[in-house]
């Protein structure tokens, strides 16, 4: 089931935005409500890293697991959290529109089976609603046009 669909163009280099978002520590700028983005197993040639981290919702902290699941530099990144025992997948798509500009298309779904299905609108929640993730795209735009310089 596909809980977002959204894009947004970012006026920085294609490389630049993708350096910037497959920078694990730069998680917890881009999600506002994410803290202590934590490493708990490094990449190697037979799994992704992985990585722990701390959302807080309506004032609770919840911890999560995530795991980068592709790269394609620089074109695609993906991300696999496991929110509430529902696995969400990320998927970010970059296009260079031209020399200095970014369109990030993001695409958030889950395929939860089970008794895991009760917990979509919570989810849905999560990932739609402004103060949650919901305006994700445009914190994701906000901190990299004011963090990462431009190539002039």
């Amino acid at each position: 089931m596909i809980f977002f669909e959204g894009a947004i163009e970012i006026h920085r280099h294609i490389n630049r935005v993708f350096g910037f978002i497959t920078h694990l520590p730069n998680i917890e700028m881009m999600f506002e409500h994410i803290h202590h983005v934590v490493p708990v197993q490094a990449a190697n040639d037979t799994a992704p890293p992985q990585f722990r981290q701390v959302r807080s919702v309506h004032g609770r902290q919840w911890h999560e697991t995530g795991a980068v699941v592709a790269v394609e530099n620089p074109s695609r990144y993906t991300l696999r959290l496991c929110i509430f025992g529902v696995e969400v997948i990320h998927d970010y798509t970059l296009e260079a529109i031209d020399s200095q500009l970014t369109r990030v298309h993001l695409i958030r779904k889950s395929q939860a089976k089970g008794w895991a299905k009760l917990l979509y609108p919570v989810i849905r929640h999560l990932l739609t609603r402004p103060e949650h993730d919901g305006n994700h795209l445009n914190v994701l735009k906000r901190v990299i046009e004011e963090s990462v310089p431009d190539a002039s």
